[in-house]
């Protein structure tokens, strides 16, 4: 079953393990991840790939970012903190 369905991308939303063990690593809840999915800022990083960024207030890591596969659903591969985009990796 899915972890959640998003309205941004009208898909079901995935956590992979290694993206639920990054969540409890770096502290971020259920809801955060939501925010980064409905209201991020956007870039593509290759064909499917792609990352979903915000500054969460409160936190003093940011921006939280997810990297994550556009698919049939999204799959959620990980969760960064003190994330920078890297233009040249484009």
């Amino acid at each position: 079953m899915p972890d959640f369905h998003s309205d941004r991308f009208n898909k079901s939303v995935w956590l992979t393990t290694h993206a639920r063990q990054r969540m409890k690593d770096r502290h971020i809840d259920m809801k955060t991840v939501r925010a980064l999915i409905e209201e991020g800022d956007l870039k593509q990083s290759s064909d499917q790939n792609i990352w979903l960024f915000k500054h969460i207030e409160g936190r003093t890591d940011n921006p939280v970012c997810v990297a994550a596969v556009d698919s049939t659903a999204l799959i959620i591969k990980t969760l960064m903190i003190n994330w920078e985009l890297d233009e040249d990796a484009l």
